[in-house]
């Protein structure tokens, strides 16, 4: 014991780190970082933001289980700052043509206009696709967090653990019942919370 080093001691401690590490590791890989610079970074809203609906933060949820590999189901969310209204979505998987379908539904679909939508810095936010929706619109502002602050875009990692998880749990969904099992959840689930449920 008093011979080893410490390196050696987190190799062989690893296991059971791991093990007790639990729940909601974070899932996302750095979007592309000559895209990076061309989205601004976002660390706090002021209170006319705060009191104006129409700025929203958006985040996924990786329904893979233990361990976090091969492909997997993901839920979209997106949240308003000032009205708390949360809108989900089930994602086939990690690529972006998923997310940005999604997002142009949610968009669609608001009973506000959507100025400003708030990201992390994962793959599936930062990409051309969504550079090029931001120019075709012309009215929408995208920001995003700094890496690594998930306090950055808490409004939406919030509703994460409240009601992502809270009502689709932390098993791993992987299969096509499973991909239609959480739409199903989220019909009905999205009007309970933003007509029923104080935010």
């Amino acid at each position: 014991m008093l011979a080893i080093s410490p390196p050696a001691t987190g190799r062989l401690l690893k296991a059971e780190k791991d093990a007790l590490r639990g729940k909601g590791v974070s899932g996302s890989k750095l979007g592309e970082a000559a895209l990076l610079k061309q989205i601004p970074v976002r660390t706090r809203y002021n209170d006319t933001e705060r009191n104006t609906p129409g700025y929203f933060q958006t985040d996924t949820v990786h329904h893979c289980g233990s361990p976090d590999s091969g492909e997997f189901n993901l839920t979209l969310t997106v949240t308003g700052i000032a009205s708390g209204w949360p809108e989900f979505r089930a994602l086939k998987n990690k690529a972006h043509i998923w997310t940005m379908k999604e997002l142009q539904n949610i968009r669609g679909s608001l009973p506000f206009t959507m100025i400003e939508l708030h990201s992390d810095n994962g793959g599936e936010f930062i990409n051309h696709d969504i550079l090029n929706w931001r120019e075709i619109t012309e009215t929408l502002c995208l920001t995003r967090s700094r890496p690594r602050h998930s306090n950055d875009n808490c409004f939406a990692e919030q509703k994460n653990n409240a009601f992502v998880r809270n009502y689709a749990g932390y098993a791993r969904f992987d299969s096509e019942p499973e991909l239609a099992a959480l739409p199903e959840v989220y019909k009905y689930l999205c009007p309970l919370l933003n007509f029923f449920i104080p935010p």
